[in-house]
């Protein structure tokens, strides 16, 4: 086995490594922590249920619609790690069906440009699409934005994502870690895992970008 090889290897445990203390981190601070408090509310819907039926029935109805909140934020995890409709659509329809998700969920506009043709094998498709889940995540987690500007062009030098949002911002000169932006070090390591670069912008005036940059 070569060097280049071996290196690549390490490279892709490494950010395997990330994706699973942040999807175990994620999953404690919300499904875990919710199941764990239905749980308590089921256990007081009980007490009282011959007593004050009504109020237990009451209870347990939130407990059901709290339920189904975690299921969904479950099954959202699990495409995650692999979008399914990734190997029926295509690179960019995955894409565009992910920013639509993003959209509804959230409270900011996206502005988006994207070219036509996104031809990519397997592994780089997966690992752009990766690189925008940690983009629009951060975004979410952070940058109390407004608008989001991302476009994503592909031409003879190589394919040039940029995502822009008019959010906070933060002093990128400060670790990451020490600011709870571990998604920006698990972006980091994806980039360099296709050989592209890497280039983030903000300040406490406001607003961030993340420039990537991977060659063909």
């Amino acid at each position: 086995m070569s060097k280049n090889t071996l290196s690549e290897i390490q490279k892709e445990c490494s950010i395997q490594e990330m994706d699973r203390k942040r999807i175990a981190r994620e999953l404690h601070d919300t499904s875990l922590q919710t199941l764990a408090h239905l749980g308590h509310q089921i256990e007081l819907a009980s007490l009282y249920i011959d007593s004050d039926p009504t109020n237990a029935k009451l209870e347990l109805a939130v407990v059901r619609q709290e339920l189904n909140d975690v299921i969904d934020e479950i099954r959202k995890t699990i495409f995650d790690l692999r979008p399914m409709a990734f190997d029926d659509l295509g690179l960019k329809e995955c894409i565009l069906r992910f920013l639509d998700s993003v959209t509804l969920e959230s409270d900011f506009m996206i502005r988006k440009r994207i070219d036509s043709s996104l031809n990519f094998d397997e592994y780089e498709s997966l690992t752009i699409f990766r690189i925008l889940q940690e983009c629009f995540s951060n975004i979410k987690k952070h940058a109390k934005c407004k608008n989001v500007d991302l476009s994503i062009l592909d031409d003879a030098n190589g394919l040039l994502i940029k995502v822009m949002d008019d959010g906070v911002g933060f002093d990128t000169d400060c670790p990451y870690d020490e600011q709870n932006h571990y998604g920006l070090s698990i972006l980091k390591e994806r980039v360099a895992s296709l050989g592209g670069q890497f280039v983030i912008c903000s300040g406490d005036n406001g607003g961030t970008s993340v420039t990537v940059r991977i060659p063909k």
